[in-house]
């Protein structure tokens, strides 16, 4: 799969989604050091995987995944979880400039404008 996957506004189909969030979950995990299987866990709070969780769900929104599907795919979560997660990205890219330099890495290898 290739980055321009992502340069869709919106996804045209549920196959196109699944894509996305399978290639997403991996680049999340390279670049932010953390397991996939952490993303997709329940923990909740803040620390890494967390933060890495929350760059992940709201680029893949902006990527043009729906919000039901992310939650869905990241540990059953509901829209609502996703929604905060994209409120708060911007807040914690300010808190903190290492995971700031990780969400446009993460931006940038999935095709996704910057923020």
């Amino acid at each position: 799969m290739n980055a321009n996957l992502f340069l869709n506004c919106r996804c045209s189909s549920r196959e196109e989604s699944i894509e996305k969030l399978v290639f997403a979950l991996a680049e999340t995990s390279e670049i932010f050091s953390v397991r996939s299987d952490e993303l997709l866990g329940k923990t909740r709070g803040e620390n890494p995987v967390c933060w890495a969780r929350i760059a992940a769900m709201a680029t893949l929104w902006d990527a043009g995944v729906t919000l039901k599907m992310i939650g869905a795919f990241f540990g059953g979560r509901d829209h609502a979880t996703v929604i905060n997660a994209v409120r708060r990205l911007p807040d914690i890219i300010t808190y903190c400039p290492q995971f700031a330099k990780n969400v446009q890495a993460l931006r940038q290898s999935l095709g996704v404008p910057q923020i």
